[in-house]
Formats: structure tokens, C-alpha cells, sequence
């Protein structure tokens, strides 16, 4: 048995961390967004962060209806370009309305990721499934740690737009990794 993860279970695991990504950065800095770029007060701030949430509750809900439909490649594709689509909305919005409908989009777009990819890897015979798990539990979650510190060193200088912007790449290449979780 290898210490190393295989090529499924790496990109599974890398697929999940431009997910996790996304949502550790939006739960630490879409108030802050809301607030710099459309001057929120503190209240209405979060509005960005509760429909993002939402709509993550939303998809885990009807996530499963959604994987016996399109499976879970087509179910990952497709949240995938949701979350590209309305993190491009938040990155464009003219005002708050906008920026809450993208987070709202991204929130759906992010909401099966993980479930999916635990799913993916359990599935796998390289290892036990509990080894499977945990490494790509381990990825998963270091990406709510590495996102939201890089995106603020890069906003500290350039701006939480381009801040946040940083995670498109992330979410592209998942996009491109969904194809694993089958």
C-alpha cells in the first residue's frame, strides 16, 4: 500500500479543494466585500454570506435528486460552471443586489463538491476508503485554511475584487477535475 495518494484520489482531492476554497474565502470575506465595494452597512453586510449559505443548504438538499439525473460527473460540471458563473457575477456587480444574487449562485454551484468527492473516494480501491477519506478530507479543509489569508494579502494591495478573483482559477480547474468523480 503506497503513503502516497493515487492519481484518482489527488485529483478528486484537488477537484474539492477549488471548492472548499470558495467557501472558506466567501464565509471570511464577502461581508467585508458587501461593505468596501457598496459601502453596507454592518447589518446588511452579511446579506452576501446568508445567501450564499442558503443556497449551499439548498444544493445539499437537492443534491442527491440532482446526482440520479445527471450522475455525479454531469452534477459536478455542472455546479461547477454555477459557481464560475456567479462568482463572475459577484466580481462584476455594479451594486449589492448583484453581488448577493452571485454569491447566492456560488453558494448553490459549491453546495455538492464535497459530498460528491467523498462518495468519489470511498469508491476507490487503492487503500481503504477511511484512508481515502481522510486524505481527502486533509486537502479539503486546507483549503478554507490557505484561501482566505491569500486572498487578503492579495486585497491588502490590490483589492478584495481582485482578491476574490484569485479563486477562479481554482474553480476552473475543478471544472476541468469533475471528470475523476466518476
Amino acid at each position: 500500500e503506497s503513503i502516497l495518494p493515487g492519481r484518482a484520489l489527488l485529483a478528486i482531492s484537488l477537484f474539492t479543494f477549488g471548492i472548499t476554497i470558495v467557501e472558506g474565502a466567501v464565509a471570511d470575506w464577502s461581508g467585508i466585500f458587501m461593505r468596501d465595494e457598496f459601502q453596507q452597512p454592518s447589518g446588511a453586510s452579511g446579506l452576501g454570506y446568508a445567501a450564499f449559505a442558503a443556497m449551499v443548504a439548498v444544493g445539499r438538499f437537492a443534491g442527491d435528486r440532482m446526482k440520479a439525473r445527471l450522475g455525479a460527473v454531469g452534477s459536478a460540471r455542472l455546479c461547477s460552471l454555477m459557481s464560475l458563473a456567479g462568482l463572475a457575477i459577484v466580481l462584476a456587480s455594479p451594486n449589492s443586489y448583484a453581488a448577493i444574487a452571485g454569491f447566492a449562485l456560488t453558494g448553490f454551484g459549491v453546495s455538492v463538491g464535497f459530498p460528491l468527492a467523498v462518495t468519489a473516494v470511498a469508491r476507490l480501491t487503492d487503500r481503504p476508503a477511511a484512508s481515502s477519506v481522510a486524505i481527502l478530507t486533509f486537502i479539503a479543509l486546507s483549503g478554507f485554511l490557505v484561501g482566505p489569508p491569500a486572498i487578503g494579502f492579495v486585497a491588502e494591495y490590490f483589492g478584495i475584487r481582485t482578491g476574490l478573483a484569485m479563486l477562479l482559477p481554482g474553480l476552473a480547474a475543478s471544472f476541468f477535475l469533475a471528470g475523476a468523480l466518476g
